[in-house]
C-alpha cells in the first residue's frame, strides 16, 4: 500500500524528515526548512495539492515552482 493511500484511508499525522525537496513536497501538505547545526525554522510553506495525490503533479509547472521556492530557502538557510 502506498503512503498516500495509506494516509488517505486512515486519516493519520505523520512527521517525515527527508533530503529530498521534491519527495517532501509530493508527500506533504506542510514543508518545514531547518537551518544547519543548531536548527532553527527557517521557513513554511503550504502544499496547496489536493490529496490524494496523482503521481503525475509532480510533472506540473505549480509543482516545480514549489519545489524550487524550498530549495531557495533551504539553500539561504546553509
Amino acid at each position: 500500500m502506498s503512503l498516500l493511500r495509506l494516509f488517505h484511508q486512515k486519516s493519520f499525522a505523520g512527521l517525515f524528515i527527508t533530503h529530498s525537496v521534491a519527495e517532501a513536497v509530493y508527500l506533504s501538505t506542510r514543508v518545514i526548512v531547518m537551518s544547519g547545526r543548531p536548527g532553527h525554522l527557517v521557513a513554511e510553506f503550504d502544499v496547496p495539492f489536493d490529496m490524494p495525490r496523482d503521481p503525475e503533479i509532480r510533472f506540473t509547472p505549480e509543482f516545480a515552482q514549489l519545489v524550487g521556492e524550498v530549495s531557495h530557502a533551504l539553500r539561504e538557510a546553509h
